[in-house]
Order: structure tokens, then sequence, then C-alpha cells
């Protein structure tokens, strides 16, 4: 699945899903950079926001200009949604990346082949969170928690790719 459609999928699988933590979902472009940034933002019921940047890594063989190819498969398991998302009024940023996971797994989506959190990695680093999403076709979507925002925060009050552990 390629980026921009993934995208679409996440926003519409937000958007249409149980999330009764979440207020709203939409697109992300970030025009700042020298290559625009997109992806989308997630607005949780606290007023905290979440904009995840969606690079992809294509199949093998696969070439961008050209068609992308559907492979299908055994879906991922799905997975509990984590406890506490919001509670106390804050979104912690560790929730955010475990909660995304579940959405995507409960989605039985057939073309997702694996998920992993970027925060299990044995390599993990402080405050780089986000999910790898594998596919079939041999492509992934490296699904990155670009920013993590308290309620009326703006992307120019923090560092892109450092999110606030806590919103």
């Amino acid at each position: 699945m390629w980026n921009t459609r993934f995208q679409r999928f996440a926003i519409d699988l937000i958007k249409n899903g149980n999330n009764p933590q979440v207020a709203g979902v939409s697109e992300w472009l970030d025009k700042r950079s020298e290559n625009e940034l997109s992806g989308f933002v997630v607005e949780f019921a606290t007023g905290a926001t979440a904009h995840f940047h969606t690079p992809m890594m294509l199949a093998p063989g696969a070439k961008h200009g050209g068609s992308e190819e559907i492979v299908e498969g055994e879906p991922v398991a799905p997975m509990a949604f984590p406890d506490g998302l919001g509670s106390g009024g804050k979104i912690k940023l560790a929730d955010v990346e475990r909660w995304f996971m579940a959405v995507l797994a409960s989605s039985g989506n057939r073309e997702i082949s694996g998920l992993e959190a970027w925060s299990q990695r044995e390599d993990a680093r402080p405050r780089h969170a986000g999910v790898t999403v594998s596919f079939h076709s041999g492509g992934k979507v490296f699904a990155a928690v670009a920013y993590l925002l308290r309620p009326g925060m703006s992307t120019d009050e923090q560092t892109y790719y450092e999110p606030l552990e806590v919103a």
C-alpha cells in the first residue's frame, strides 16, 4: 500500500471507527521543509494533537510513477487498545503509538502483514515513536509521530521528530 492510499485508509479508519478518545482527524501537509512532509493529524478529545508523517518504502521491483500492485494475505491479529489513553486529561506518546497499532490491527486489512512499534525495538530512542507498517507486497509505510502537541500548541513550538512525551 503506497503512502497516499495509506493516509486515506488511516484517516477513514480513524474517522469511521469507534474512537471516543478521538475528536477528529485530517490530512496534514507541512510545506516548511525542503521536501514537503505529508501525513495526517489526529485530534484527541483532550485537545492534544498527534501529527503522523508517513513516508514509504516501495515493494521490491516497484517504481515511482508506475502502478501500485495490491497484494493480500492473512491480516495481522487484532490487538487491545491501550487503557488510559487521555486519562487525567493527558495523552502519552507511548499510548499514541499503541493506540495507532491497535487501530490498524483491528481493521482486518488483508494488505497489512506486520506492525512494529518503534518504542519496542531493541535500539529504541526516547521520544522516537511510530509504527512500521509492513505489507504483503514487500512495501512499508513508516508512520512516525512527528509532533505530539498540547492543546493550543503550534508545530512552530516543537522540534520536528521530537514530540512531547505527554501532551
